[in-house]
């Protein structure tokens, strides 16, 4: 599995580190903890642009 760090997703993503941090307080985007720093699954990425 990939994981991102917070910088990684805004790069990736092209947004800003506040809207990327909307989007987790929103739940959105779910993050993990290690060892104090979140961390996002690439798979949680994919699907925003999944439509079910």
């Amino acid at each position: 599995m990939q994981y991102l760090t917070i910088q990684d997703t805004c790069k990736l993503l092209n947004i800003s580190r506040t809207t990327l941090w909307r989007l987790l307080n929103q739940k959105v985007i779910t993050s993990h903890n290690l060892r104090g720093r979140k961390i996002i699954q690439r798979v949680e990425l994919n699907k925003l642009f999944v439509n079910e």
